[in-house]
């Protein structure tokens, strides 16, 4: 074996160590979020946060916040996601749209599988501005924004374009989450629970991606077997 080959495999294996870790460390986060709210533990806090955001509720940040909303909603998400696939696939870039469409789509479906189980109730503590009518755990905005967010970040990530994605990224996920509690349809372990359920979901689809990417640009005889 060549010095470069064990260069080459130990760089990866080391990417797939931190990502394998990464997801360990936020699955067992949403393990714990989630068993709280299960067992009802959480109500108390969740509520008593609810009604803190609500008291500097303004016209001015309800009609901010109706529209933001709307940007993590399933429909900006699906139709930035669908316009991106689509663009990857005409440019023939099929790990970036497998990345994309796989851990957007793959996030979505763990986020309605998780709400149809805990089938948690919607926040009451104050008249809606907004109607929902499903359930409120996981949080379907904070997962689906924070799965598109990390995912372009990732795509971005050897590109010039990594600092400014990063600094749209992170106040993009965060506003999302918290224009749910502050229009009063979520709880704030609802929005815990779905920004982790999303890094989870998405660090391992960008390892598996990175993994056979990688394999794939070595010789056929130096294919390190994971």
């Amino acid at each position: 074996m060549t010095n470069d080959f064990l260069q080459n495999n130990r760089r990866l294996l080391t990417r797939i160590g931190m990502a394998f870790a990464l997801f360990l460390a936020a699955a067992g986060l949403f393990g714990f979020v989630a068993t709280n709210v299960h067992q009802g533990d959480t109500l108390a806090f969740d509520q008593s946060f609810l009604r803190s955001i609500n008291t500097y509720s303004s016209p001015l940040l309800d009609s901010f916040f109706l529209v933001f909303t709307e940007l993590g909603g399933v429909i900006a998400v699906t139709i930035t996601s669908i316009a991106l696939f689509s663009y990857f696939v005409y440019k023939r870039q099929r790990y970036n749209a497998l990345l994309l469409g796989v851990g957007v789509g793959g996030a979505a479906f763990i986020n309605y599988i998780a709400k149809i189980t805990f089938e948690r109730a919607r926040p009451e503590l104050w008249p809606q501005l907004i109607a929902e009518t499903t359930y409120s755990f996981p949080s379907g905005h904070a997962a689906g924004s924070g799965a598109l967010a990390i995912c372009i970040v990732a795509l971005l990530w050897r590109t010039k374009w990594r600092m400014l994605a990063l600094v749209i990224a992170v106040p993009y996920i965060l506003l999302i989450g918290f224009s749910r509690m502050y229009l009063g349809v979520h709880y704030l372990t609802d929005v815990l629970a779905g920004w982790v359920l999303s890094i989870a979901w998405v660090t391992i689809v960008i390892s598996l991606v990175y993994v056979r990417r990688s394999r794939r640009k070595q010789p056929a005889d130096e294919r390190v077997t994971i």
